[in-house]
């Protein structure tokens, strides 16, 4: 089956994406920016904590939370788009169902972001397996890495799950690979690296302190954690952005010749 009912020009499409990639950028830059606003040592305690917390990014159940998990729920929605438009150019044509998973998987990151799953595992995990872990045993090695706790749930279905669908989609995304795999550096290099270097060290000793006019704010490692999560995912919207309007180009070749 071919033809589109929307007519929509490269231009256009290219427009579009730009405008969706420059606002959750620039969301991004502000998210931090009202971070450190908020966290500066001579305002905080002057803050009500009710209102500072609103914009900590390592708080939960606020604006930087809100803001992930509304673009992990992006995320999946382009994905769920895609699959519609596939099944709709090609019936039969055979690994659509992919996209689907993909687009579960993202929905379940945007409910792990809002519910802490991953913490609530790791705290499961850590009470049931490891405060009674004997030295020298292999348990006992895996203690000195606290914050990968939830990663013992996670990997054994994340790993196979996702080398999978990355080889099928290396073959789908074409040029925009790059994007998504930039993106998956991105952030698993925040979300996995950077969050075990807070999570052993604490971030007394990853932290970033300066003056300015007279004021002291800091840089913590979480901040950088968090937004490298939220740039990776972004590239990641990119790549499928790019695809999508492709599929879309696609779909009317009369319309843009």
């Amino acid at each position: 089956m071919t033809g589109y009912p929307i007519r929509l020009t490269e231009h256009q499409l290219a427009t579009l994406r730009r405008r969706i990639i420059g606002t959750l950028l620039v969301s991004e830059a502000l998210l931090a920016l009202l971070h450190i606003i908020f966290t500066w040592e001579e305002l905080i305690s002057s803050i009500p904590k009710k209102i500072w917390r609103l914009f900590h990014v390592d708080r939960e159940m606020n604006l930087p939370t809100w803001f992930s998990v509304s673009q992990l729920t992006l995320l999946a929605l382009i994905l769920i788009l895609i699959f519609s438009l596939e099944r709709y150019r090609s019936v039969h044509s055979r690994g659509n169902w992919l996209w689907l998973i993909f687009a579960a998987g993202a929905l379940f990151l945007s409910f792990d972001e809002f519910a802490e799953i991953h913490e609530k595992s790791g705290a499961f995990v850590k009470a049931y397996f490891f405060d009674d872990a004997r030295q020298g045993t292999f348990l006992y090695m895996l203690k000195q890495f606290p914050s990968y706790y939830w990663a013992l749930v996670y990997v054994p279905i994340a790993v196979p799950i996702g080398t999978f669908l990355g080889v099928y989609f290396w073959h789908k995304l074409g040029p925009a690979r790059s994007w998504a795999i930039g993106g998956m550096v991105i952030f698993l290099t925040g979300a996995v690296v950077l969050d075990h270097l807070e999570g052993r060290y604490g971030n007394s000793g990853y932290r970033i302190a300066m003056d300015m006019f007279g004021m002291r704010f800091r840089f913590d490692i979480f901040l950088l954690e968090e937004l490298m999560e939220m740039i990776g995912i972004t590239m990641i919207i990119n790549a499928f952005l790019h695809h999508l309007s492709n599929i879309i180009l696609a779909m009317q070749p009369s319309y843009n010749k």
